[in-house]
């Protein structure tokens, strides 16, 4: 099933801009810096050239161990030395967001504090490696939470759901990151999915043909963050599905997951760690271990 469909003018009006932000060419997604693990890169002259920060600071940390980093704050003297770099690099005697590459970031602007990043989240086994470094506005950067896949985040609505634009339930102040949909919200979903099918009854969207009831405990409906709230989901229409109380169970999501470093790879050095990958003689397995390993599945 496709989660896209065309924005339309309605769906441009409703936009809520405090989850999402305008360009210049219409609708854009939260500013997504890219995200790095080591990982990634196949040398270490590859990871050296991921962002600017790299570029400048990474020999400084090529004879550190990886578990020396493995989810670490960047420390005070890793923060003065990112920000000289930013300001070196963008020329503007501020320091600038990396999301855009053009806002100013002041300490005396709440929203604009800037603030040092981990592209790829540290909760989830970010590391303090200039690898994974990004300036950000402190709102941006709240926002951003410790989702992995934002750019993954609908970026229109499902074609049941589309005519929402006009409803009040998704206005002004009653959207955001990590809401529920409210007892409102749901009414006028499955009210949306049951005019659209035209089956007298909610409809998965899954299929757009399995019927869902009360009376059936494996298919009462339910309404589905497409992405997660625990790792974002915002409760605006765009991120609204209907599926089967059982499918929705399956899909779960990722919150409360433990991450560990693979011990045998986090005693390398990182220049050590892209010399053995070029062999061919890493040890087995990835840098990063979660509890999925245990159970050899993943409930995503």
């Amino acid at each position: 099933m496709s989660y896209l469909s065309k924005n339309t003018d309605a769906e441009r009006a409703y936009f809520p801009a405090a989850v999402y932000q305008r360009s210049a060419s219409g609708i854009s997604r939260p500013a997504v810096v890219q995200r790095f693990g080591i990982e990634d890169f196949d040398t270490y002259q590859e990871a050296k050239d991921a962002n600017i920060y790299s570029k400048a600071l990474l020999d400084t940390q090529k004879d550190d161990r990886i578990e020396e980093h493995f989810q670490k704050k960047f420390d005070s003297d890793q923060q003065r030395a990112i920000y000289k770099v930013n300001k070196k690099h963008y020329g503007q005697g501020s320091i600038v967001s990396d999301g855009d590459g053009a806002t100013l970031l002041v300490k005396q602007n709440t929203d604009l504090v800037p603030h040092i990043d981990h592209r790829f989240p540290k909760s989830r086994g970010g590391s303090n490696s200039y690898i994974n470094a990004a300036v950000l506005p402190a709102k941006g950067n709240i926002k951003k939470s410790n989702k992995l896949e934002l750019s993954a985040e609908p970026a229109s609505a499902l074609e049941p759901y589309k005519f929402l634009a006009f409803s009040s339930a998704f206005g002004p102040g009653k959207v955001g990151a990590f809401r529920d949909f409210t007892a409102e919200q749901r009414a006028e979903i499955l009210s949306a999915n049951q005019m659209h099918y035209d089956k007298g009854s909610p409809v998965s969207d899954v299929d757009g043909k399995t019927k869902l009831a009360r009376f059936d405990t494996s298919r009462i409906p339910h309404i589905d963050h497409i992405t997660a709230k625990g790792e974002g989901g915002t409760n605006f229409y765009f991120n609204a599905a209907v599926l089967p109380a059982s499918d929705n169970m399956k899909k779960s999501g990722r919150k409360g997951r433990e991450f560990d470093i693979n011990h045998a790879i986090g005693k390398l050095t990182l220049e050590r760690y892209y010399k053995k990958k070029e062999e061919g003689t890493l040890p087995p397995g990835g840098v990063i271990e979660d509890d999925r390993s245990a159970s050899g599945s993943d409930s995503d």
